[in-house]
This record gives structure tokens, C-alpha cells and sequence, in this order.
């Protein structure tokens, strides 16, 4: 019997801490490609007192690019007068080497904002997650680029001219 609840015992502790390991509150969004094409997905939440944004793509394709803007308003996002978005201006950027024979590429980035960075009273933010994705292939022997596109987390067009979108994370 002793045996039995130190046992139960010690699964409650491991659930404890594993529980105590994973966001109290996470949000993901698939990372279309070409406004049709599932590449990945971007992933937010609070560690600790950071947010965190993390995107991870799937299905042979790697990050290229990252550009990623957060702002605790929409307005803050950079955009042109016609309400698009610029993400060569996003506060947040990468750029990765384009993978080698048998190397896959990178395939996650995340960027890590102090809670801080939000002005006092900052319940909401907003995200735009944009990133060039690619896929390499060997062809006629000579190991080549077969894919390149713009992709998007899921979320709302900042306008209606452009594919461009934003969602909205609760602090």
C-alpha cells in the first residue's frame, strides 16, 4: 500500500511540473504560403515575463525570412497610407542561409519580447507574422531552390488589397 501511493505520489509531481513547464495560455496560428499552402505555424505565449512568438514550419519547407511586428495597437504596425502592411519595416526580423545537401534548413525562430515593451495597461497585442519559405530539392543532380513564397499567420487582411494579416493575442 505504501508502495502504491508513493507511486501515485510521484506522478502527481511529475504532472506538477510539467503543468508548470507548459504556457498557461498559448495561441496558434497556421502559416499559409501562397495564400493556400499550410507551411507551418506560429505559435505565442507568456513565459514567464516575456511574450514569446514562435513560428515552426512543416512539410519540407524551411524559414528563408522572418519579419514580425507587435504593437499594443493596430496603428503600430508599420503600414503604408493605403493601410497595407511593410514588413521589411516590422520591429522584428531574421534572415537564415539557405540549407545544404541533407540539411533541412531552419525550420523554427522564435523572438522573445519583455512584457515591458507594452505600454502600462496593455491587454491586447497585435501580430503580424510574415515570413519567405522555401523548399530545396535535389534536380538533375545540382541541389536547388523548388519553391519560394511569401507566407502569413492566419488572422484578419489589413486591407483588402493585399493578403497581408494580423490576429490579436490577450496578455
Amino acid at each position: 500500500m505504501i508502495s502504491k501511493m508513493k507511486a501515485l505520489a510521484g506522478i502527481m509531481t511529475v504532472l506538477f511540473i510539467a503543468n508548470m513547464l507548459t504556457p498557461a495560455y498559448a495561441l496558434e496560428k497556421p502559416l499559409y504560403a501562397d495564400q493556400t499552402i499550410v507551411v507551418g505555424k506560429v505559435e505565442v505565449y507568456i513565459d514567464g515575463t516575456d511574450l514569446v512568438v514562435k513560428y515552426t514550419t512543416a512539410g519540407g519547407w524551411c524559414l528563408n525570412e522572418t519579419h514580425l511586428a507587435v504593437a499594443a495597437q493596430l496603428a503600430g504596425i508599420p503600414q503604408t497610407k493605403k493601410g497595407n502592411p511593410i514588413p521589411g519595416r516590422f520591429n522584428y526580423t531574421a534572415e537564415f542561409a539557405p540549407p545544404g545537401p541533407g540539411d533541412p534548413g531552419t525550420l523554427t525562430w522564435e523572438q522573445r519580447i519583455p512584457l515591458t515593451a507594452f505600454p502600462g495597461g496593455t491587454t491586447v497585442v497585435y501580430i503580424a507574422a510574415q515570413a519567405v519559405v522555401q523548399t530545396w530539392a535535389y534536380v538533375d543532380l545540382v541541389w536547388t531552390m523548388t519553391e519560394d513564397e511569401t507566407a502569413w499567420a492566419l488572422g484578419d487582411r489589413f486591407s483588402i488589397s493585399t493578403w497581408g494579416m494580423y490576429f490579436t493575442f490577450t496578455l
